[in-house]
């Protein structure tokens, strides 16, 4: 990773450590330019005019659509549904998935998942749409995966909703055993990719993934861009609750407004689910995003992500403070770097802001999303989240625990 840094303005010039990661990446020079290009030299209605500006400008958004198709191991782009984050997506797919289901559905979710991905789930007027069941991910993937089983077997939900990643330990999912047992119970799987892209090694089509949604502000691109991916053959049976224009086909017949309900139909997916007004810029920005982590390549990226948890475990093991807890994933192959530390003697904010103010670490504080998890475990204030990435360094990880060993000497 020589020079890395040099390819991230916002981390050269920044005079402190960031070890916030988790919460949002940096954003490559090369992301910034491609997004700056195509807004200084592109405009117009894109997909629906035909000047040379318009056509131009559709060719490079849907080159970027291939380019997170390929990413993932979709088998075309059309499995490829741009959003606005992960609310977004969430919900879109929660009320386009009952439009073919139609029964009241189980659905069974890990616990741990953040907000974002539960609350539209709880929403009190999907009441009657969905009842919910939760399991838990434990450090034995035998309890986990036998857990579960028996839900599966006892619940018999039409979808399992879990992570790849943890935002709470980095832990890395057994996702083969859980799609598989998942459809082996005749149950559909969503899997939570916020994580995934920079991070780890994806294939949706050859793990048989049935719909993935994620997010690119973690993964090197701009806020305020998603995706829902879905297979074709379940999503071309699904339609959106809130369509427009663009959504629909055949427009042409439409003389009479009062016979709209009956002079339209859907385009096919993903077209049937996007508006005519999105955030193309960050579309063209999660393209460039995905170009660079290949320019690199994810398994140099892995290797040097699983040096810098390696370390980062073994700085934090070394400091003497008894009511420290640290959550990280059950072995260093399953480890992703991001980190939650727990103490019920310190305050995790006051932690923070000591980091930020004396030591120029931006580090997380809270529940991470998560209050369902830190309260359950009686951290009532939750904790302090240090993630990284390939632009942070050993050397930083060092200073890191050296200050964090400073400041517990004062409370021992």
């Amino acid at each position: 990773m020589d020079n890395i840094r040099k390819k991230f303005t916002f981390i050269n010039d920044y005079d402190g450590i960031y070890a916030d990661s988790a919460c949002k990446t940096a954003i490559p020079n090369q992301v910034q330019q491609a997004m700056k290009n195509f807004q200084d030299k592109s405009t117009g209605c894109y997909y629906k005019a035909g000047n040379s500006l318009v056509v131009e400008g559709t060719d490079f958004l849907e080159q970027s659509r291939l380019e997170l198709a390929k990413f993932l191991g979709a088998r075309s782009s059309g499995e490829i549904i741009w959003t606005n984050g992960i609310p977004d997506a969430v919900n879109l797919f929660l009320k386009s998935y009952h439009q073919i289901k139609k029964d009241k559905l189980n659905i069974l979710f890990d616990k741990n998942l953040s907000l974002p991905w539960l609350l539209p789930w709880l929403n009190p007027n999907n009441k009657n749409v969905y009842v919910n069941h939760f399991f838990s991910m434990t450090e034995s993937n035998y309890e986990y995966l036998n857990d579960l089983n028996q839900k599966l077997s006892t619940i018999k939900p039409k979808l399992v909703v879990f992570p790849h990643i943890s935002n709470i330990s980095g832990q890395l999912y057994p996702i083969e055993e859980i799609i598989k047992i998942s459809h082996d119970n005749s149950a559909e799987v969503l899997i939570d990719t916020t994580y995934s892209l920079s991070h780890n090694k994806i294939d949706v089509h050859e793990l048989d993934v049935d719909y993935a949604i994620g997010k690119f502000d973690t993964n090197f691109g701009p806020s305020g861009i998603g995706y829902m991916y879905g297979k074709y053959s379940l999503i071309d049976e699904m339609y959106p609750e809130d369509f427009n224009e663009y959504s629909l086909t055949e427009l042409d017949n439409l003389n009479d407004l009062r016979n709209f309900s009956s002079s339209y139909k859907f385009k096919k997916p993903p077209e049937r689910f996007e508006s005519l007004s999105q955030n193309y810029a960050g579309i063209i920005g999660a393209g460039e995003a995905l170009r660079f982590i290949n320019t690199i390549g994810i398994q140099k990226i892995i290797d040097y992500e699983q040096n810098l948890s390696k370390k980062f475990i073994e700085a934090i093991q070394k400091i003497d403070f008894t009511h420290l807890t640290m959550f990280k994933a059950s072995s260093i192959k399953k480890q992703i770097p991001i980190f939650s530390l727990a103490s019920k003697m310190i305050n995790p904010h006051d932690l923070s802001l000591i980091l930020d103010s004396q030591y120029k670490i931006a580090s997380h504080s809270g529940f991470l999303s998560t209050p369902q998890f830190f309260l359950s475990s009686g951290y009532k204030n939750g904790v302090n989240q240090f993630s990284f990435s390939i632009y942070n360094t050993i050397e930083e990880i060092e200073i890191i625990a050296s200050s964090l060993s400073e400041i517990f000497s004062l409370f021992s």
